[in-house]
């Protein structure tokens, strides 16, 4: 079995390519304007960003029916409801993706209990990817002792909310410690238990995560002992091993800036 990645020049058949031209010309765009994606790089952002979108990026009436079915297989909550949904409105645009930020928009449920909440999120994360496409460290603990919202995390509501969220690219390269006042000076909420979740609503995100273009997604608004026995010197992040083809809940020091690692935030 090849352990290649696709190309888009062996890959794509002629019959596709052929489609894909004729479409696109139907609705207006012109041979220079194809030819144009390879020499202007502002073209070829706004391309790249349109597909991503939609290659990566669950729609948000598919987060909707997901959660509902998650609450139903997991926690059977009455306050995850249809309805309840649909009363939180029309969910926020989400932000076009670029150099400089990844954007989705996700729905989100808070117990008003950090540790409660991330406990869950991870539980929704494996029912999405199955027990043997997921991995946690062990020394992560669903415990007070084990994992807190660090001291300047913004208070999440209870319930149910929608939420544009940029996933790592922003802050990718520099360490936690570095990225928290940046997130306080900026009154930015830094990603925190909400992580395993978006991993849950967006698995096409989370499985095509290559630490480059799609990095790791640190959690800054949360703290971590490891195996709960002494002092919050940890953070957690999200990431995917290719050859396991599982999605993984880690943590790792505050002051290490790992290349592909970003830290989320909340807008």
């Amino acid at each position: 079995m090849s352990t290649t990645s696709p190309t888009l020049t062996g890959d794509l058949r002629r019959g596709d390519e052929t489609q894909v031209l004729v479409a696109l010309q139907g609705d207006g765009v012109q041979p220079e304007d194809y030819a144009a994606i390879g020499k202007n790089n502002a073209l070829r952002s706004d391309v790249v960003a349109a597909i991503i979108k939609h290659r990566l990026l669950t729609p948000p009436e598919e987060q909707a029916k997901k959660f509902l079915e998650l609450n139903a297989a997991l926690w059977r909550d009455p306050a995850i409801t249809a309805e309840v949904i649909a009363a939180l409105g029309v969910p926020p645009t989400c932000p076009v993706s670029d150099e400089s930020g990844l954007y989705c928009v996700a729905l989100f449920y808070d117990t008003g209990d950090a540790v409660e909440t991330f406990r869950r999120n991870w539980e929704a994360c494996i029912q999405s990817h199955g027990q043997d496409g997921t991995w946690k460290w062990g020394g992560l603990l669903f415990t007070p002792e084990g994992v807190r919202p660090r001291a300047n995390a913004k208070p999440r509501s209870r319930g149910l909310r929608w939420q544009v969220c940029e996933l790592g690219r922003a802050y990718q390269k520099q360490s936690v410690e570095s990225v928290r006042p940046q997130l306080d000076r900026g009154q930015i909420m830094g990603m925190g238990q909400e992580g395993p979740m978006l991993a849950a609503l967006h698995p096409k995100w989370v499985t095509s995560m290559d630490g480059g273009v799609i990095p790791y997604m640190d959690m800054p608004d949360l703290e971590v002992s490891p195996g709960g026995g002494g002092d919050f010197v940890d953070a957690p992040y999200l990431g995917f091993v290719r050859g396991d083809r599982r999605v993984y809940l880690d943590a790792d020091g505050v002051r290490e800036a790992d290349p592909g690692c970003g830290s989320g935030s909340l807008r």
